[in-house]
């Protein structure tokens, strides 16, 4: 189980824009992650994981997992949220 063991501040939550609604959810993340200022290392040490292992995921070279997933959007102040029938029809 991943734990977040260090709190650090972001100033403010990454915005996206409308058109990176509609891209896949490991793309947002990755710009999340990049538009945190945070470098891959900082990321790993507070999430408790490995660099390498935060690496292959954020290339998309490993699965970013559900545990990975909720510990990033809590360190990063994401909010996932899931397209409507109506969204997914227009995309």
């Amino acid at each position: 189980m991943l734990r977040v063991r260090v709190r650090v501040a972001v100033s403010a939550p990454p915005q996206l824009t409308d058109g990176d609604s509609m891209k896949p959810l490991s793309e947002q993340v990755r710009q999340a992650v990049k538009a945190s200022g945070m470098t891959n290392g900082e990321i790993a040490r507070a999430l408790g994981i490995d660099k390498a292992n935060l690496g292959r995921a954020l290339r998309g070279e490993q699965r970013l997992s559900g545990e990975l997933m909720d510990a990033l959007g809590e360190l990063l102040k994401l909010r996932v949220e899931s397209p409507t029938p109506r969204q997914r029809e227009a995309a």
